[in-house]
């Protein structure tokens, strides 16, 4: 099925960066691979995830791999690899070598693999990585089992380090994570930090828009609020101005802009299974059957005849980033 994907209007990055709305085709559900939330344990020490059991089982991770979607191709090439370039020096043809840190099962990983030589995708959880490996069609990608804190790879070895939607995990290890980026960087090299925050769902007639968001939000802030390893409501102002860059990196950018993606309700259905706050009341309460519930109010909502598969929706996201430079 083939999706649209918007990048809209005004990008904010420490002032005002304009930008004229961009249209993409992507071969994927448009929930499949766009937000990437909490997945990856890689991203803090391995006291903290690893042994909580988030994202480490087989069955999470094929969830994962089949509803998370991918970051947007013009955010990754427009502003994150126009920006690596400009710090690197090179203007023309594919970088060198890139991070991918909590790379789940791939799906940034996958983007930024069109731009670079070689891709090494690092992730905590063996069930993720498997997952990536099995579903992996691109020659340039190798993945390895590690931690953000601790990357498996050589000092000044990498012109890149991305971290896409989950750097919210780290809120007290993210200096130290930032050392570690700043030990495997070449000089000059780039550190690409980006994320989406939680959908909002659009309609034609506001009213039901109105329903559908505050819906979505009564499951997402309410039942799942307790059920998330992080605090689901304060992204923006993490990335937006808590989240410190240290002294050894140079020229730090911030942007904030919004995406639209359009999908079947079928599809925003398992992309709210793969959420860690949905696995975990799963876990703690499996007699409990939240989501055919949810479905099927949802569609009443839309006021609908269709199915699930068949109905589509479009939804709205923020979308944060930091870019920053290692010290030459």
């Amino acid at each position: 099925m083939m999706l649209t994907s918007q990048v809209c209007r005004r990008f904010h990055c420490l002032g005002t960066f304009e930008w004229q709305c961009k249209t993409l085709l992507h071969s994927r559900c448009a929930l499949q691979r766009c937000c990437k939330q909490p997945i990856c344990s890689s991203l803090v020490s391995s006291r903290t995830y690893s042994s909580s059991g988030e994202f480490q089982g087989q069955e999470h991770a094929a969830l994962y791999n089949k509803y998370r979607p991918k970051p947007d191709e013009t955010l990754v090439s427009k502003i994150v690899m126009d920006y690596v370039r400009k710090k690197t020096g090179l203007h023309s043809g594919r970088l060198g070598i890139a991070v991918d840190v909590a790379c789940g099962s791939g799906q940034a990983t996958e983007v930024v693999a069109g731009h670079l030589n070689k891709v090494i995708g690092v992730d905590a959880s063996e069930s993720q990585i498997t997952e990536a490996k099995r579903a992996n069609t691109t020659g340039n990608i190798e993945y390895r089992c590690g931690f953000a804190n601790s990357l498996p790879v050589s000092d000044n070895s990498v012109n890149l380090v991305t971290c896409f939607q989950a750097a919210h995990y780290m809120d007290l290890d993210f200096t130290k994570f930032c050392h570690e980026v700043s030990r495997v960087l070449t000089k000059n090299g780039c550190l690409a930090i980006y994320t989406m925050d939680k959908h909002d769902i659009i309609h034609a007639d506001e009213k039901i828009a109105e329903q559908l968001s505050g819906f979505y939000n009564q499951l997402y802030h309410g039942t799942l609020k307790d059920y998330f390893v992080y605090d689901c409501m304060n992204r923006q102002d993490l990335y937006m101005h808590k989240f410190v860059i240290p002294n050894q990196f140079k020229g730090v950018k911030r942007y904030q802009l919004m995406t639209m993606n359009t999908m079947t309700v079928a599809d925003f259905i398992g992309f709210i299974t793969s959420l860690s706050g949905y696995q975990k009341h799963l876990r703690e309460h499996p007699e409990q059957d939240i989501i055919t519930g949810f479905q099927q109010r949802f569609l009443e909502i839309l006021q609908v005849e269709t199915s699930a598969e068949e109905t589509i929706i479009q939804l709205t996201a923020p979308v944060y980033i930091i870019l920053a430079s290692k010290e030459g």
